[in-house]
């Protein structure tokens, strides 16, 4: 009896090999579902994984404190049949989960959605719940041996996340699934190896892997059921109709990205009502399912004269980029598809810094798309730098006549959800303050972003840059600042040094000539009274609400606006970078209205 206890509480090769498997598997499979639901749904909805993996370790310690004692009496039969539970659960739990009829908007309004939400983050802990439980189960029956079972546990959970981010460059992140459970079948298999002296172990081994492969087959391929709000859905749907081609799909641990190509699609940000040109060609790329980057099929800087409209041809034009003369060093932080590489060359810049995060998309515009994309990111002109913006800036040497931060560059969002927490540590003060550092004697920082009513986005950039400047030593900011708007977004500028005169022409020509308003400039015969695109503004003023912002935010009066404005307008720094975290209006404690209730009636 005494050695048939001691030859089962011996921790051998093939137990620890077994526990390696569950290990890795654990945190692969999070890993996995953190991808596989990033695809299908949103961001925000995957990122629960981690609260379920958790959850799921914390209900196995309740398990084990109450059948502890039950499951280390069969020991080997349950470590068999727990991880062959585990091996069959990854896939069938994540099958199961995607039937469910949940739409994630609803969640907050409707308690049928509220349930099936619980239900499916209950079906995924499943798996979490039984790794849990042999990983603990090992620590309790081999309590002499703790020390080496918990280093096999962090060996394991150390090798499972390489593993799975090295095969997100292989396989779909469903496919992913499918590996996580062979995983398991295989600390199955040593698990029946281990424990083949004891009687109903092999038996159960053996169903158990059996059990494990029929899942595998009764599932494969595995399909991702896409939210049908997600643009991918609607590429997928076009394609079908013979109005889309699918040109090419990248998978990797940062994004899965989808490349259409279709006639119905058409983005060119922020094109003013001026514009006299047709779009180009388009190819659409998609990053996790949602429109990331627009790529145009044109071969040369001449089939691309819609940009001249754009609200980012602005700062061009206020550097005489448009005219005859040596042109700017251009840096171009958050660049995607090649778009802003195209105006920087109408412009006749002399040299164009691209930096790109994502290696895959860049590496897929010099590949695959290199051709149809004009060959945008290649020749003299141009380097590309695949790194972190905010990282790029700390360590270069370098100076730029403009920097363009691309990421700001679309329409503003909602900030409902995770992406009123999302940092965006590129528009905080210090970095905006690293920007400046980095521009030339006549530089000039610019961001764009869609307009919103009442203003939100371009009043906080505004505040930010504002800041930025008087963190590098500017005493009056105000004279550095440059804010024009369209119909549908605004520009932001900060100079290095005072606006000046040349530069103030330039900007009454370029709103003349393109519709524009100016909304802040520290130039003479700049009026604000006479508004071409229209918004409303205090009562009975002239001007514009962004106007009004600017007034109060760059002449003495910041901390009553800030504690007036229906939205959390002061600049983000980097120990509160939540750009996008614009939680506070007039219903929130401590906090008055507006002065002329701007927000009332308005879609906020």
């Amino acid at each position: 009896m005494s050695n048939a206890l001691g030859q089962q509480r011996r921790y051998s090769w093939s137990s620890a090999c077994a526990l390696l498997l569950v290990s890795a598997a654990v945190i692969a499979l999070e890993l996995a579902l953190m991808r596989c639901l990033s695809i299908a749904s949103w961001h925000h909805f995957a990122y629960l994984v981690i609260s379920t993996a958790l959850l799921g370790f914390g209900v196995s310690g309740t398990v084990l404190t109450f059948a502890g004692g039950l499951l280390r009496r069969r020991f080997a039969l349950s470590c068999v049949v727990l991880t062959g539970l585990f091996a069959i659960s990854v896939v069938l739990c994540f099958a199961a989960a995607q039937a469910l009829p949940l739409e994630p908007r609803y969640v907050l309004y409707s308690g049928s959605q509220a349930a099936l939400m619980f239900l499916y983050h209950l079906i995924l802990l499943v798996p979490f719940l039984l790794g849990a439980l042999v990983i603990g189960l090992c620590l309790m029956h081999f309590e002499g041996e703790a020390h080496r079972v918990y280093a096999t546990n962090l060996i394991g959970s150390s090798l499972g996340g390489p593993l799975a981010i090295g095969l997100m460059f292989l396989l779909p992140a469903q496919a992913l699934l499918c590996v996580v459970s062979g995983l398991g079948l295989a600390a199955t298999a040593l698990w029946t190896v281990w424990g083949r002296r004891r009687p109903g172990v092999v038996a159960a081994g053996l169903l158990a892997v059996g059990a494990g492969a029929a899942a595998l087959a009764l599932v494969s391929p595995l399909r991702l059921e896409v939210d049908q709000f997600k643009m991918l859905s609607t590429m997928r749907l076009w394609e079908q109709e013979g109005r889309a081609r699918h040109v090419l799909t990248r998978h990797g641990p940062r994004a899965r990205l989808d490349v259409y190509e279709s006639p119905a699609q058409h983005h060119t940000l922020f094109v003013g009502l001026t514009a006299t040109e047709l779009p180009p060609p388009q190819l659409t790329v998609l990053a996790d399912g949602d429109a990331a980057a627009t790529v145009f099929n044109i071969r040369s800087p001449d089939e691309a004269g819609i940009l001249d409209s754009t609200l980012m041809a602005v700062p061009y034009r206020l550097m005489g980029g448009d005219r005859a003369g040596p042109g700017p060093r251009v840096l171009l932080l958050g660049e995607a598809g090649g778009v802003n590489v195209w105006l920087a060359r109408r412009m006749r810049a002399v040299h164009i810094t691209v930096v790109q995060s994502n290696p895959q998309l860049v590496d897929a515009l010099r590949g695959p798309l290199s051709d149809m994309g004009g060959d945008v990111l290649s020749g003299p002109d141009v380097t590309v730098v695949v790194a972190e913006p905010r990282a790029f800036l700390e360590r270069t040497g370098a100076r730029f006549d403009l920097i363009q931060i691309v990421t700001s560059e679309a329409q503003a969002a909602g900030v409902s959800g995770l992406r009123s927490l999302h940092e965006e540590l590129l528009l905080t003060r210090e970095g905006m303050a690293l920007c400046l550092d980095a521009l030339s004697e006549r530089g000039v920082l610019a961001a764009t972003r869609g307009r919103q009513l009442p203003p939100r986005d371009n009043v906080k950039m505004l505040a930010t840059m504002a800041a930025a400047l008087q963190a590098r030593g500017v005493s009056d900011p105000a004279a550095h600042l440059v804010q024009v708007r369209d119909y549908q977004a605004a520009t932001t500028m900060a100079f290095r040094s005072p606006v000046p005169q040349p530069v103030c022409a330039a900007l009454c020509r370029a709103a003349d000539e393109r519709s524009l308003d100016i909304e802040w400039a520290d130039c003479p015969f700049v009026r604000y009274d006479r508004q071409v695109n229209e918004v409303p503004g205090p009562e009975g003023e002239p001007y514009s609400y962004f106007h009004y912002a600017a007034e109060q935010m760059l002449t003495g009066r910041r901390e009553q606006f800030f504690r007036d404005w229906v939205y959390d307008v002061r600049p983000a720094v980097d120990d509160r970078p939540y750009f996008y975290n614009f939680g506070a209006g007039p219903w929130a404690a401590g906090r008055r209205p507006a002065p002329t209730s701007c927000c009332w009636g308005w879609p906020t």
